[in-house]
């Protein structure tokens, strides 16, 4: 009877899935589209009906039921993915008489891939180098298979209760990490068959040897990263106010993801509220002291034996300090989708 349930489960939540991109996003991308052919041919702004749409778009994961939390999840993430979109489209062409001009494709770029605009798949040049689709599969089906025997054996062994619990979330974190890279390359596979740049980058796996803490935040979500780097910190004043900035910037992701974790869950953590606040804290403070590496960095120069321990000490301490922030995060999914 649990088996029978369980894929039960499984049916409704694909079905929900393939509902939300067959039926809902088209759906809510036309009708903005109409209302900004209406604003071009009237003059006449309706900016309530862009706010209902994306108020309309928040509300979907209510509509899922309570036990499919990672549906929830999913809606959610889709959501807030449209509306990111639909900012920076207005912020780039204005609101609302140039949200048209002539040459912009909106219902393109609302229906494609990348948050951040202009950044979305283009064509190859003739002299580019064209990444291998085989080899991209190949590597997605690997990670695939390794996420999924951590898993099994996890689940038949019981590994959890005979490790400590930071060992535990690290792996979590770890394993999340390769299924978003493993994810990244099937969706790159696609838009490499219908001739366009893979430039899709959901995770960069070299958060995991990065020089400075900065970068591995830039590396976990970069997507994100580049929307508040670009219409967030810079609008806002930048390195000239950093404290401001990275306050709105952690503010305004910790929000964010703070709805899609409530959302699945049903229930109000913080733990990504903390999450967040502990990256920018951990950023403000490595800012104090960048000038000082940098003199050292140019004191000792990159040839030295010197510079590249540090440079791999530093590498180790911003790995050792992912991880460890890591575990709010790997707190916050556990409570979306059970991982013991």
């Amino acid at each position: 009877m649990s088996y029978f349930f369980l894929a039960l489960k499984i049916l409704l939540g694909v079905g929900f899935v393939v509902f939300y991109v067959a039926v809902l996003h088209p759906f809510a991308v036309g009708l903005l589209y109409k209302t900004a052919q209406k604003e071009r041919g009237t003059g006449r702004p309706r900016r309530a009906v862009y706010l209902l749409v994306c108020l309309a778009a928040l509300l979907l994961p209510l509509g899922v039921p309570r036990f499919l939390a990672p549906v929830r999840l999913f809606y959610a993430a889709m959501a807030v993915g449209l509306i990111l979109k639909l900012i920076s489209y207005l912020r780039e062409h204005g609101w609302p008489a140039r949200l048209l001009d002539p040459g912009e494709d909106f219902f393109e770029f609302m229906s494609g891939y990348a948050v951040t605009y202009p950044e979305r798949p283009e064509p190859f040049e003739d002299d580019e180098s064209v990444p291998r689709p085989a080899a991209l599969a190949r590597r997605a089906a690997l990670v695939y298979a390794l996420v999924g025997s951590i898993a099994v054996l996890d689940h038949s062994l019981g590994l959890r209760r005979a490790i400590p619990l930071f060992a535990t979330n690290a792996v979590t974190f770890v394993s999340f990490v390769l299924l978003l890279q493993a994810t990244q390359d099937a969706i790159r596979v696609r838009l490499l068959g219908k001739g366009l740049k893979p430039e899709l980058s959901l995770v960069d796996l070299r958060l995991f040897w990065s020089k400075t803490y900065e970068l591995a935040v830039s590396r976990t979500n970069p997507m994100l990263y580049r929307w508040l780097l670009r219409y967030v910190y810079v609008p806002l004043g930048g390195r000239n106010h950093p404290a401001r900035t990275m306050l709105v910037c952690c503010l305004l992701g910790g929000v964010i993801y703070e709805y899609m974790l409530a959302s699945a869950s049903m229930r109000l953590s913080g733990l990504w509220l903390a999450y967040f606040a502990a990256h920018g804290l951990l950023i403000f403070c490595e800012s104090l002291w960048r000038p000082r590496r940098e003199r050292l960095f140019l004191r000792l120069g990159e040839r030295s034996l010197w510079y590249q321990g540090l440079v791999a000490l530093l590498s180790l301490l911003n790995l050792a300090l992912t991880l460890a922030v890591a575990q709010l995060l790997s707190l916050g999914l556990d409570q979306v989708i059970r991982l013991h």
